[in-house]
């Protein structure tokens, strides 16, 4: 049958037909297998310009830690005996030393009834409703019937800063009421109870933990609701953990050590960014390979952001260059950090240190400096008041300016100057003073990372946007070429089946005509 025929590969003419449209078919799709290989090596470029953001986020946040005066503020607190009081620093820690006795601990105030009832559903406030005095205010309750059950109910109902317990003592049960919070401020009343109940009675009271600083007759307490002791000194915290007529001192001071750890880790962060792009964009000469970038401008320009943003010299530190801190760059393009180098530098000019780093401004007039949002430009500017009020109006460097009383900040979305931030003195108005601006080594580099890698304008962001889209255009024609071969191959395939068929007919015709001529020779005999 012509169908039978035509669906067995050669099976008239004996040609490998399947073999030969494949064939055929592997040279039509040769321009197709290009478009994949071109766009596995795009979205390889996509893989590593990923990478490269995520490197880039992470010196961003290294970067972070050193940009800003305060993050160079904080030190190392040391206890004398941490089993009496351990001490914290926070931001705004200066160099301090404190001495203390503890003289109590904080307690929590409770009240409990003074006396067993024997069931839960037993009355003890049986006027419907108790007295709980909080903070000097009284607040009356309604306990519905007065059972223990309701009492408790009800107190925790009223959200006063006291829970109610009922505590089953083994021989019967009791009201315990606690103060939700420590210190003699918390400390409650009750009243209103039956006699069943006993009344009432203090358990514990609540009193605030208590340190004496000093001794003799010069001697001072610093009381606190709780065993912590926020803000004992700038930036400091206690924590109170035993009563001790011992005294036990507390020193904190700067880290100069945990700023060489943050320094070594932005050097390693810069490193690890910069290794990868050698990497990614190289060339081979020898064995004519490419890196998966090579040529790429962006990747060219985050190399040389980073690297100009740490060998630059920084006008405003006595220091003037990073390399004298330790901070340097190697001719083979490699960051380097001397600890040594840095921690001699901070010990003999902390402050010129800083500044290599951080934001930094010098004022003039009554201006004084307040904060500088990444992406500043460094420069002098004017800062002229328009009005003085609840709303301040003015300029810095020409940029509109808006504040409260004595403050004025440009806004966040001003391409050269936004959200520079000033204070300044009195209420004139006018040319006040100025300001002279510039971002260290730390603030540069955060700068320059926020313009490679922001969500909406980033250059290297943009870069990976437009890979992508690359990608999503070859697989449309991927896809489109896929369906013109699918289409080209069934041809193929009609067009070798109509051979056998045609090949078929006519070795059928040929049989018919052999047997009559064979009938014609014998009849002819």
């Amino acid at each position: 049958m012509a169908t039978s025929t035509s669906s067995v590969s050669g099976l008239v003419s004996g040609l490998d037909t399947a073999t030969i449209v494949s064939q055929l078919m592997q040279i039509e799709a040769q321009p197709q297998t290009d478009l994949k290989n071109q766009q596995a090596q795009v979205q390889s470029s996509v893989t590593a310009l990923q990478s490269i953001q995520t490197k880039l986020t992470t010196l961003s946040t290294a970067a972070g830690k050193l940009q800003r005066a305060t993050n160079w503020a904080a030190g190392v607190a040391t206890s004398s005996d941490s089993t009496i009081a351990t001490a914290a620093v926070s931001t705004g820690a200066t160099n301090s030393q404190l001495s203390f006795t503890v003289d109590r601990l904080a307690t929590t105030h409770g009240v409990a009834t003074a006396q067993d009832v024997s069931a839960t559903s037993t009355t003890i406030a049986s006027t419907g409703s108790i007295v709980l005095t909080v903070g000097g205010t009284a607040h009356n309750l309604s306990v519905g019937g007065g059972s223990l059950n309701e009492v408790a109910a009800a107190v925790n109902s009223a959200n006063l800063g006291v829970r109610a317990s009922v505590v089953n003592t083994g021989s019967g049960y009791r009201l315990q009421l606690n103060a939700t919070s420590s210190g003699a401020a918390a400390a409650f009343s009750v009243s209103g109870f039956d006699g069943t109940s006993g009344g009432s009675v203090v358990t514990t009271q609540g009193v605030d933990a208590q340190l004496t600083l000093g001794s003799g007759a010069g001697a001072y307490q610093v009381t606190s609701s709780s065993n912590t002791f926020s803000g004992i000194a700038p930036g400091v915290t206690v924590t109170a953990l035993k009563k001790s007529d011992t005294a036990v001192q507390i020193t904190t001071q700067s880290d100069p050590g945990g700023l060489a750890d943050n320094v070594q880790a932005l050097v390693d962060a810069a490193n690890s960014v910069l290794g990868e792009i050698t990497t990614d964009t190289a060339y081979d000469a020898s064995t004519k390979t490419a890196g998966v970038l090579n040529g790429d401008y962006s990747m060219r320009r985050v190399s040389q952001s980073i690297i100009n943003s740490i060998t630059a010299g920084v006008n405003q530190s006595n220091l003037k260059s990073p390399a004298l801190a330790g901070v340097s760059v190697d001719k083979n393009g490699q960051v380097t950090f001397d600890r040594t180098k840095f921690l001699a530098a901070y010990t003999a000019d902390p402050k010129a240190v800083e500044s290599l780093f951080t934001q930094h401004a010098t004022t003039t007039g009554s201006v004084a400096f307040v904060y500088a949002g990444d992406g500043v430009k460094a420069g002098t500017y004017d800062v002229n008041v328009d009005a003085v009020g609840v709303t301040t109006i003015g300029t810095i460097g020409g940029a509109t300016a808006t504040g409260s009383s004595s403050s004025l900040a440009v806004v966040p979305t001003d391409p050269k100057l936004g959200g520079l931030t000033i204070s300044f003195i009195g209420s004139a108005t006018g040319t006040i003073g100025t300001i002279s601006y510039e971002p260290g080594l730390a603030q540069r580099l955060v700068d320059a990372l926020k313009t490679a890698t922001d969500t909406q304008n980033g250059y290297v962001k943009a870069d990976v946007d437009s890979r992508n889209s690359q990608v999503t255009r070859l697989q449309k024609t991927i896809d489109d070429y896929g369906v013109r071969l699918a289409q080209h191959e069934a041809a193929l395939k009609a067009q070798y089946a109509a051979l056998e068929t045609a090949l078929g007919t006519l070795k059928s015709q040929g049989d018919s005509l052999t047997s009559a001529l064979a009938s014609l020779t014998k009849t002819g005999g």
